[in-house]
């Protein structure tokens, strides 16, 4: 074990429970903090392994180590579920700056910029994605990565981080980050798994004698309880806590089966290279952001994502039916709403 403290709370009372894959099939343990109940990956990937993980291929990578083999075929729900939440927006102010940090490839931001006045701005790893957002998009993404946020103090009404906590070396960093480009009365949106469900199924699968690895790596497992002491005592004042999809946590803890799933293509560095072509990229060429162009308009224009309040209503009745109570946290999805204190 070569961590001697909880990175959260800094308590030395430690165990090592088991182990995961995290870049390149690389293992690292997973440990254990028996004074807050938080599990984190030991040792933490430096810089040169971040790198390996947050390639230009990261949105369309035939390695299953690294990224979404087409990240762009999701791209419609992003732009349509930013859309439903710009509507939302102007009901809690006209104009704003909305930071989405970990926005991909923009499209939810475009959603929010297409259907309000407010002002988007994002932060992504890959330079793929920034270049990609900023010139096919026109929407201004800065390049993430370090440990402070590009934007000055009090910048942000609304700053929302949907499921990359748990890809970062220190989350309690971030966190203080968001407090800080918050305007006081600003809100803040933390989607992240839950990290009792999360951490259960990992050390279920060790037990099996496996190694579960993904192409998104999670580094920490946080539990509900803790997160919120910490946002607390940082000066958040939290409006709501709740966690969603009941059955994918269930299937984590064990309760009830998961599907059984086809086993994924071997990675086979030929034909990735071959499909790198094919989509108009090597190593000594920018993407050809015209054929990506082309598929940006098919998705605007697709009719399902135009705005509706038949959609609206659908989102608004899914949402209220699926929240369960932090009093027994058993939806594999933690979701929070803060608030910057005045």
């Amino acid at each position: 074990m070569t961590q001697k403290r909880c990175y959260l709370c800094s308590s030395g009372n430690l165990e090592n429970k088991g182990k995961i894959g995290i870049i390149n099939f690389k293992i690292v343990k997973i440990i254990h903090c028996l004074e807050c109940g938080s599990y984190f990956a030991d040792p933490m990937p430096g810089r040169d392994d971040i790198k390996k993980i947050y390639i230009d291929d990261y949105y369309y990578s035939e390695d299953p180590t690294v990224g979404f083999k087409d990240y762009l075929k999701g791209s419609s729900g992003h732009l349509r579920d930013g859309k439903y939440l710009g509507r939302k927006l102007l009901k809690i102010k006209n104009k704003g700056n909305f930071l989405d940090y970990g926005c991909g490839t923009g499209f939810f931001l475009l959603g929010i910029k297409l259907s309000s006045k407010w002002n988007v701005f994002g932060v992504e790893i890959p330079d793929m994605a920034v270049r990609f957002a900023n010139k096919v998009l026109k929407i201004l993404v800065k390049k993430g990565g370090r440990s402070r946020i590009d934007f000055k103090n009090s910048f942000f009404e609304y700053v929302y981080c949907n499921h990359v906590l748990e890809h970062m070396s220190n989350p309690a960093a971030l966190l203080k980050e968001f407090y800080r480009v918050l305007k006081p009365g600003g809100r803040l949106f933390l989607g992240l798994p839950n990290g009792l469900c999360d951490v259960s199924s990992v050390l279920r699968a060790n037990k099996r004698g496996e190694i579960p690895h993904t192409g998104q790596p999670h580094l920490f497992f946080i539990s509900p309880k803790i997160l919120l002491k910490i946002m607390e005592e940082m000066g958040f004042e939290i409006k709501k806590a709740y966690t969603r999809k009941l059955k994918t946590g269930l299937q984590d803890l064990g309760v009830i089966p998961r599907k059984i799933f086809k086993k994924k293509k071997k990675y086979n560095p030929e034909r990735s290279q071959a499909d790198k072509k094919q989509v108009g990229k090597n190593k000594e060429t920018e993407i050809n952001y015209e054929l990506y162009k082309n598929r940006v308009f098919d998705i605007i224009n697709k009719r399902n994502i135009k705005s509706s309040m038949a959609y609206a209503c659908y989102k608004n009745i899914k949402k209220r039916m699926i929240k369960i109570p932090l009093s027994m946290p058993l939806g594999h999805c933690l979701e929070i709403i803060a608030v910057k204190k005045s």
